[in-house]
């Protein structure tokens, strides 16, 4: 895991922008449509909606997607529900660490310094460290590391679901990039 995110972060040493980072070979602004078919998309939206709602006024869906030779396990890119064009807003890999948070925690850290070398002084990671929303008996945490940058926001987070969620949700490390539109 360890070298399949060091590699992943290889194609950001030369991005000024956020809109130059990639995950998956995918970039905040571009469309979805390079990396997928309008036909799956369309049905992965409807699946997302019924999994996650909308957000912002109805206006931004999650679409998941798994695939086979892929650095992550799962795949969470966010876009405009009326966009036919399928801009991507926000874009999240995920590996999971089925019981096993405790191995997330340093590959969270490792991963924010990778970020924090390539960047330098520029940017610095804002923590966060508390309960999850929608674990309303306080077991679900999250702790995540912010970099706000220019365009946007990258974001490494291991999330540590309590019993109550653990058929639903698996125990996970989620590296993000988000627009500042979408965040």
């Amino acid at each position: 895991l360890i070298l399949i995110l060091t590699f992943s972060f290889q194609s950001w040493t030369k991005a000024d922008d956020i809109s130059e980072f990639q995950i998956e070979g995918m970039s905040l602004g571009e469309s979805l449509l390079k990396h997928f078919e309008d036909k799956k998309i369309k049905k992965n939206i409807e699946d997302g909606i019924k999994y996650y709602g909308r957000y912002y006024k109805n206006d931004f869906v999650d679409v998941g997607f798994t695939k086979k030779e892929s650095e992550y396990e799962f795949l969470q890119i966010t876009v405009k529900s009326k966009d036919a064009n399928y801009t991507i807003y926000a874009i999240a890999g995920t590996n999971y660490y089925k019981n096993n948070i405790k191995d997330c925690y340093p590959e969270m850290k490792r991963t924010a310094q990778e970020i924090k070398n390539i960047f330098s002084s520029k940017i610095k990671a804002k923590k966060d460290n508390r309960k999850h929303w929608a674990d309303k008996t306080g077991k679900s945490k999250f702790k995540s590391l912010n970099f706000d940058l220019d365009g946007g926001e990258i974001q490494v987070a291991c999330f540590d679901w309590g019993k109550k969620f653990e058929k639903k949700h698996t125990d996970s490390l989620m590296i993000s990039i988000k627009s500042n539109e979408f965040k």
